[in-house]
């Protein structure tokens, strides 16, 4: 039986309990150990419904849509869509497509419903479209000289455009400055307690996407037509319905939570994450040993620190030249160092035959894995034996379990190169790349 591979999930948020139901579903849970840590008794992060006394509260209306498919399917997956009338719809005479055959939100909880979104924002006493709409109400509440001096203003903006080097300058370029002051400016400072002038404009981006005047006018012109949009027509912002779980965004979470541990998963909670280590309380670094007058070797060592960074390791390469690279290779002096298997290729006797002699880095590297003694003991056993399906069946051994052990890892192989002139005939590739059949080279 092949050993698990043990993964550690910081935080029971979308992200981590996303991650961790990937990994275990369809059976994975035979090939991956999980562990979530939750600093909290609550799952779902920000997303998370909080109870109090009976209620349900959401932090922050959680609306779920996407134009991806894949997404929308792995929610419907968890909780599936209402495939009849809630009692709110019927009361306010809401319409939706009912999913076939799928559950009655007034008997089953786990249900996601479709919702008619309703965003207002109070302004000047007045409740106005959010997002932006030009409708007949918004041009009232702002009176045709706003309308005017706003409408100006966005035209500026058409003409003069600022470095979006903050949020500021995002919602001006496409708003207009009158409008950013009116709408955003205060409504973004209280929401996040920074103001716009402080924050990425990259951040916009995320939150409004492809929102401007331009859209509201686009989208305004098509749901003048007769023809029905599909949501993934509509700018993500203008979504006018979505998905919502009858108990809030936070069930979502609590229902991939459960699905977790009913498939193996270990969730443990109050568990607030304040340090990560390896192993013994050795950071994550480690040391790349390569041959200073090799070119390639230093290139590969490079790209291996860069890669190596990118997954939070830190690596040192260092390279000597020959001599000494040797000397300290033969000694164990690296964390890492490069290997070729320089034997015959379609034979690894070579390779296996030069772990047993303290003259090159497997010898040094091999030294502290627990089955050490069980793979010399096998190579000595091919060095000797007559009998080629034992000797397959050792060479199985020894190679699956320094594969196990994770001592090597495959990067590249190297081509020989023939340059030649084309009136030389039986030019061809001997076993190896010190092999050149000159023997069988003429010319006519």
């Amino acid at each position: 039986m092949t050993q698990k591979q043990s993964v550690v999930i910081i935080g029971g948020g979308p992200a981590g309990l996303t991650a961790a139901w990937e990994l275990v579903k369809d059976g994975g849970s035979e090939q991956y150990d999980v562990t979530v840590l939750e600093a909290t008794r609550e799952f779902g992060g920000i997303s998370r419904t909080v109870k109090h006394d009976g209620n349900r509260m959401d932090i922050g209306g959680h609306r779920f849509f996407s134009k991806d498919d894949r997404i929308m399917d792995w929610w419907k997956d968890v909780l599936p869509l209402q495939g009849a009338p809630s009692y709110d719809d019927k009361k306010l005479h809401r319409e939706h497509d009912m999913e076939p055959g799928g559950p009655d939100p007034e008997i089953e909880d786990k249900v996601m419903l479709k919702r008619h979104r309703v965003s207002r924002i109070y302004w000047n006493r007045h409740f106005l479209d959010y997002p932006i709409s030009l409708s007949a109400n918004t041009l009232k509440a702002m009176g045709f000289k706003l309308t005017m001096v706003a409408g100006f203003s966005y035209l500026k903006s058409m003409v003069h455009k600022l470095p979006e080097t903050n949020l500021e300058n995002f919602y001006i370029n496409r708003f207009g400055r009158k409008l950013y002051s009116m709408f955003f400016e205060g409504y973004t400072e209280k929401l996040w307690g920074r103001h716009p002038s402080e924050i990425s404009a990259d951040w916009g981006a995320q939150r409004v996407k492809g929102l401007s005047i331009m859209g509201v006018l686009k989208n305004a012109f098509q749901k003048l037509l007769p023809k029905k949009r599909d949501n993934s027509e509509v700018e993500t912002s203008l979504i006018e319905e979505f998905w919502y779980p009858k108990l809030g965004p936070g069930q979502l979470w609590e229902t991939v939570e459960s699905n977790c541990e009913a498939a193996g998963v270990k969730v443990i909670t109050d568990a607030n994450v304040v340090e990560i280590r390896q192993k013994d309380g050795k950071r994550m670094e480690l040391g790349l040993l390569y041959n200073s007058n090799s070119v390639t070797e230093k290139t590969i060592a490079e790209y291996l620190q860069s890669e190596y960074l990118k997954l939070g390791i830190s690596m040192t390469i260092h390279g000597e030249e020959e001599q000494s690279y040797r000397d300290n290779m033969k000694a164990g002096n690296f964390d890492m160092v490069f290997n070729i298997c320089w034997g015959m290729p379609y034979d690894p006797q070579s390779s296996l035959a030069a772990m047993r002699a303290p003259v090159y880095g497997d010898y040094a590297a091999q030294q502290g894995l627990e089955d050490k003694a069980e793979i010399d003991e096998a190579i000595t056993k091919i060095l000797t034996s007559t009998d080629e399906a034992e000797r397959q069946e050792l060479y199985k051994s020894v190679l699956t379990n320094l594969h196990e052990d994770a001592m090597y890892l495959p990067l590249t192989y190297e081509c020989n190169k023939a340059l030649y002139t084309s009136a030389l005939h039986g030019v061809h590739f001997g076993t190896d790349q010190y092999d050149v059949p000159f023997a069988d080279m003429y010319f006519e």
